[in-house]
């Protein structure tokens, strides 16, 4: 049936009725109500220049589900992006049913119609294909890297530069080697105590290959289609990408480590300093995390102050510590946290006040002091 639905749409295009025949295919018999309210779409199609030619591109959709309410959209060129070396074209319009009969793909030379792709034939969501885009020769709706925006997370093995080179779908957006990876805070440590965490946002791109050092290592690099918010590191041997719990952790030390680089001086708070933090909210968040990614967060550690007459940040804390020294910001007194180590290691002695109120405005500190022996 559907083989001869075309063969018709074909047949009355060559007697001049192409564009009314080729918008006009039945797309099945089911009638939807229009949604509550109308949704802003747009879709995009690869295609290669050559084919296109001279040739207007078009999108005709079917919005109801049955042989009426068609709708025919020219499509134009975005700018000048490819994806696996074809042209791309959009098309937007308002989707007033949340969803399509119908969906071709179309080109024209003048008012004739020349061929067609149906991505869509069936009553399909709008979920499925807004925002996306389909290739010519393709079998499914594609994440369209433009419009994307991915933060992901990367880890090192104690490598003094990281060099990331991306592009998309084959089409290259960075220069070769890649750009160099400046890390914030290389004394932040999340998995290992010779690792190097940084977060990393691209927009627009998609594949991503990781070098370390310099161009002629290549044999430490990989190919990944990167993720939002995963994490990738390397393990001595090869690039790893993860996800859960272990990127969740790495997402929640980043941020806390961020924020707390963001803390300037201000009466007995130092800049960087942890108690100008909002101790609860970071609290609060630590708690909801997995127990599998609070123990990737215990294990990561950063360099701050060993005690109030320090001027710059000296001593590593592991965020079991602070986790622990957060955990008591709401108390009343003060406690010592003794992490339990050997006793050549340091404790810490948290000063805590009255109320967080009091921690944020006056500063609390970790003092740090050589733990005594036993008598």
């Amino acid at each position: 049936m559907k083989a001869l639905k075309t063969l018709v749409a074909i047949a009355l295009s060559a007697t001049g009725l192409g564009s009314a025949v080729a918008i006009g295919v039945a797309a099945g018999n089911q009638t939807v109500e229009p949604s509550q309210a109308a949704t802003a779409t747009t879709v995009y199609y690869a295609i290669s220049s050559t084919e296109v030619g001279s040739y207007t591109v078009k999108c005709n959709v079917n919005r109801q589900g049955d042989a009426s309410n068609w709708a025919s959209y020219t499509m134009s060129k975005d700018g000048t992006k490819t994806y696996n070396g074809k042209t791309i074209y959009k098309a937007t319009f308002t989707d007033l049913y949340d969803g399509l009969g119908a969906l071709q793909f179309q080109l024209y030379d003048g008012d004739t119609w020349k061929s067609q792709v149906q991505p869509i034939d069936g009553w399909t969501s709008a979920s499925t294909y807004n925002g996306k885009l389909w290739e010519k020769g393709g079998s499914t709706w594609n994440q369209y890297a433009y419009d994307v925006t991915r933060t992901v997370y990367l880890d090192t093995y104690d490598w003094s530069s990281l060099l990331v080179h991306i592009w998309d779908a084959g089409s290259a957006n960075t220069s070769w080697p890649g750009n160099s990876v400046s890390f914030t805070d290389p004394n932040l440590r999340f998995n290992g105590e010779n690792s190097k965490l940084q977060a990393y946002t691209v927009t627009g791109l998609n594949t991503a290959k990781f070098l370390y050092q310099s161009a002629a290592d290549t044999n430490k690099s990989s190919d990944f289609n990167l993720t939002d918010g995963a994490y990738y590191w390397h393990n001595g041997s090869n690039w790893v990408q993860e996800t859960g719990d272990i990127a969740s952790a790495a997402k929640y030390v980043w941020d806390f480590n961020t924020a707390r680089l963001a803390v300037t001086a201000s009466g007995s708070v130092k800049d960087y300093s942890i108690c100008g933090l909002n101790l609860s909210s970071w609290y609060s968040k630590y708690s909801s995390l997995t127990s599998g990614a609070k123990t990737y967060v215990n294990a990561a550690s950063i360099l701050t102050y060993k005690d109030s007459s320090s001027s710059s940040a000296d001593t590593r804390v592991s965020f079991a510590e602070i986790v622990e020294y957060m955990s008591e910001a709401n108390g009343l007194g003060s406690r010592q946290i003794i992490p339990s180590s050997n006793d050549d290691k340091f404790r810490i002695i948290v000063v805590l006040l009255i109320s967080t109120t009091l921690i944020s405005a006056t500063g609390a500190y970790f003092i740090l002091r050589k733990k005594r022996k036993h008598q």
